[in-house]
C-alpha cells in the first residue's frame, strides 16, 4: 500500500505540467475537422504525439531529481511506477502491431446524437501519415471481415458485423473509424463543408494551433429535453446556450459560450467573471497549501514514523523546489471578453494549474445531468374527492420500558423467620 502511494504521488508530480505546448508543425482547424460532418454535437480533440513525447520526457526528467535518485526507497518506487506506464505503452504497440503509437499525432471524436443520447453516431479521426497498406495489414492481424470499396480515393473497409466499426483511409492518410452508414454517406457526397452556425464551424473559428485538448458542445433539442429536469435558474440558464467551446495549452486555457439571445449573454459574462476570480483564488489557496505542508515537515531532520514521509523529508528542500517551480513560477492572470453573442475566460499562467477549467464547466454539466427536480405526484381519480373523516381512538402513551411488563416478579421476601410447628396432644 505505501509503494503504491508513493507510485501514484510521483505521478501526480509528473501529472502537473500537463497539457504541454504541442510538438511539430502547426495543423490548421479546417483540416482537423475536414472529415467531421455538420451533425455532430459533441467534438473532442487531443494531440496524443505531444502528451506522450512530454510524458516520456517529464519521466526522465523526474527520475533524475534527487529527492528521488538519491533516496533508495523513492527510487524502488519510481522504477516501479517507470516499468508500470512502460508496460502499458508496450501492450498498446502490440495491440496495434502494424501502426505505432509514434505515428498517431492527433485523435479527433465526432458524436452525433439523432434520437437517444444512448445511440450515437461515432466518427474517430485518428490524425497522421499512415499507408493504405498498413491499415490492411492491420484488419487482416485482426482477422476482421470486411467488405472493400474504393470511391473518390477513398478506400472503405465495411465491417461485416455491424455492431462493430468499420474503416476508411483518406487520400490525405488519415484513417477513419465509423459506422457503415456514416461511411457510406461519406463515400457517396465526400467530406462536408462547415455548415454556418454549426458546431464544426465553431469549432474551426476557436482552435489554434497550440490548443492540446479541445471541447466543443452545440445545444440540440436531444440536449435540451435531457435539462428539463434541472434546478430552475440552471434550467434556463443551459437552455438558453447555443454552444460551448473549451481549450487548454501548456500557456492557458479558456472557454468559449455562445448564447442565444443577448439578455442570457450577461448571465454568462458574470458566471465566467466569477469562475475566473475563483482560479486566481485557487493559485492562492494552492501557494499557501504548499507553505503549510513545507513548515510540517521543518525541520528536515526531524523523526517521521511513516517511512514513505519520512523519505520525503530527507530531501523536504529540493522535493518543494521541484514543485514550487511546476505550480508557482508563474501567477494567474484571467480575463473575460465578449463580441456578439459569446462571452470568453481566459486564463494565463501554468498550463497544469489551467485543467480545472473544463473541470468546472463538465461538472456544470453534470450537475446539470444529475440533479433532477421532484416531479409532481400524480393525483389519482380517489383522491380528487373529499374523504369522510371518522372519529379516532386516543390510545394511552405507551411506555419507554414495555419490556418490564412482561418480568415475572421475583417473590416476596419473608420478613420473619417461620413459626415452628407446635406437636398436637390430644
Amino acid at each position: 500500500m505505501a509503494s503504491s502511494s508513493l507510485a501514484w504521488f510521483l505521478l501526480l508530480i509528473d501529472s502537473l505540467l500537463l497539457p504541454v505546448n504541442p510538438v511539430g508543425p502547426p495543423v490548421p482547424a479546417a483540416q482537423l475537422c475536414h472529415y467531421v460532418p455538420n451533425s455532430a454535437q459533441v467534438v473532442f480533440h487531443i494531440d496524443i504525439r505531444s502528451m506522450k513525447l512530454h510524458f516520456e520526457r517529464s519521466i526522465t526528467e523526474l527520475g533524475k531529481r534527487p529527492f528521488v535518485a538519491k533516496d533508495p526507497m523513492i527510487k524502488s518506487m519510481f522504477d516501479r511506477l517507470d516499468r508500470m506506464i512502460k508496460g502499458a505503452m508496450n501492450k498498446a504497440e502490440r495491440e496495434l502491431k502494424v501502426v505505432k503509437l509514434n505515428q498517431i499525432r492527433f485523435i479527433t471524436v465526432a458524436l452525433s446524437f439523432e434520437r437517444r443520447m444512448s445511440k450515437p453516431e461515432i466518427m474517430v479521426i485518428v490524425h497522421g501519415e499512415f499507408q493504405r497498406k498498413m491499415l490492411e495489414g492491420f484488419i487482416a492481424d485482426k482477422k476482421i471481415k470486411v467488405l472493400r470499396e474504393s470511391s473518390k480515393g477513398f478506400t472503405f473497409f465495411h465491417n461485416q458485423n455491424k455492431r462493430k466499426p468499420s474503416f476508411a483511409w483518406t487520400p490525405t492518410g488519415q484513417i477513419l473509424l465509423a459506422t457503415s452508414k456514416t461511411l457510406q454517406a461519406l463515400a457517396k457526397t465526400g467530406p462536408e463543408e462547415a455548415a454556418p452556425g454549426s458546431l464544426k464551424a465553431n469549432f474551426i473559428r476557436g482552435y489554434r494551433p497550440n490548443h492540446t485538448i479541445a471541447i466543443g458542445l452545440k445545444m440540440t433539442p436531444i440536449f435540451r429535453r435531457q435539462f428539463r429536469r434541472a434546478p430552475g435558474m440552471f434550467q434556463a440558464l443551459l437552455m438558453d446556450m447555443d454552444q460551448v467551446y473549451t481549450a487548454v495549452w501548456g500557456g492557458g486555457s479558456l472557454a468559449n459560450v455562445t448564447a442565444t439571445s443577448p439578455q442570457t449573454l450577461n448571465r454568462y459574462r458574470l458566471i465566467l467573471e466569477g469562475v475566473g476570480q475563483i482560479g486566481v483564488a485557487g493559485d492562492f489557496l494552492r501557494r499557501g497549501i504548499l507553505n503549510v505542508a513545507d513548515g510540517l515537515f521543518e525541520p528536515s531532520g526531524q523523526k517521521i514514523r511513516n517511512p514513505i514521509l519520512a523519505s520525503l523529508a530527507k530531501h523536504k528542500d529540493a522535493l518543494f523546489s521541484y514543485i514550487r517551480h511546476l505550480y508557482t513560477n508563474t501567477s494567474l492572470r484571467y480575463k473575460v471578453t465578449t463580441h456578439g453573442k459569446s462571452a470568453q475566460l481566459q486564463f494565463i499562467g501554468n498550463g497544469g494549474a489551467l485543467i480545472p477549467v473544463g473541470g468546472v464547466l463538465a461538472g456544470i454539466g453534470i450537475f446539470a445531468r444529475n440533479s433532477r427536480s421532484a416531479r409532481p405526484k400524480r393525483i389519482s381519480p380517489r383522491t380528487a374527492y373529499p374523504r369522510t373523516a371518522y372519529p379516532t381512538r386516543s390510545y394511552p402513551k405507551r411506555s419507554r420500558h414495555r419490556r418490564h411488563r412482561y418480568r415475572r416478579s421475583a417473590p416476596a421476601k419473608p420478613t420473619s423467620a417461620p413459626s415452628q410447628a407446635v406437636p398436637h396432644n390430644p
